[in-house]
């Protein structure tokens, strides 16, 4: 019926020749295929010995598997499938694993969850100060844009959530193109990283992760320059509170 509604005809279904008799009706047509196609499956085995098999009588009771087993599954999760009932997402439990294998065996074999939160707390690494200066919309913009999860188009290519990585000046929207090259941001981007008094080159790495090779005061000048590039040029038009 909706074929029909757009212009769409069914084809015509060749007529059927069986026994120099031609066959038009469809119901009587399916009939004649599913008896022949059922007679090709039909072995006659009325004067056939069945084999004498050996009684099967050993049994699986114990099956072994080792964390590199699991780790392999995991690793190898396809992350563009949707997630299962449990509500889980195959990109989280990929990066999980990831995760879990760089823990010390003291970390992974807690025996509780609050010792388990304990030593990570004890284990993480102290991030620097600098990572707090600014404002905390600056902050979490910065460390989404750090971290790949971020509302650049390149950032949403690589998690499936969108069909081209470009910026709308027609490049690849990276983290380096719009922090560093993209023209149209190029007023910001001009009035708060390129006015930066730094004695080392401004790189990418640079502006996401500050230097060793500079002071605390010079490395928060960049946190909040790059902060303040990004909340100025409006690229993203989520609003933090």
């Amino acid at each position: 019926m909706v074929k029909s509604l757009f212009g769409r005809q069914h084809k015509e279904i060749p007529l059927l020749k069986v026994n120099d008799e031609l066959i038009d009706d469809r119901e009587k047509m399916a009939d004649i295929f599913n008896v022949y196609f059922s007679d090709q499956s039909n072995i006659d085995d009325s004067n056939v010995q069945l084999p004498n098999l050996e009684k099967f009588t050993s049994e699986l009771t114990t099956i072994e598997i080792t964390e590199k087993d699991v780790e392999d599954i995991l690793l190898n999760l396809d992350t563009s499938k949707a997630i299962g009932p449990d509500c889980v997402s195959p990109r989280l439990l990929k990066e999980a694993i990831k995760s879990w294998n760089s823990q010390t065996n003291e970390l992974q074999n807690s025996p509780s969850l609050l010792a388990f939160k304990n030593n990570f707390r004890s284990n993480r690494e102290i991030k620097p100060v600098f990572y707090y200066c600014g404002s905390r919309s600056g902050q979490i913009y910065h460390a989404r844009i750090r971290m790949n999860c971020s509302g650049l188009n390149k950032h949403l290519y690589d998690r499936n959530l969108i069909q081209s990585p470009k910026c709308v000046c027609g490049d690849p929207e990276t983290t380096d193109h719009y922090l560093l090259k993209c023209k149209i941001f190029n007023v910001p981007r001009q009035r708060h990283i390129h006015n930066l008094q730094i004695p080392i080159k401004i790189s990418t790495n640079v502006l996401l992760f500050g230097s060793d090779r500079l002071t605390v005061e010079q490395n928060i000048l960049i946190f909040k320059a790059v902060q303040n590039f990004i909340i100025s040029s409006n690229r993203f038009t989520s609003t933090i509170k």
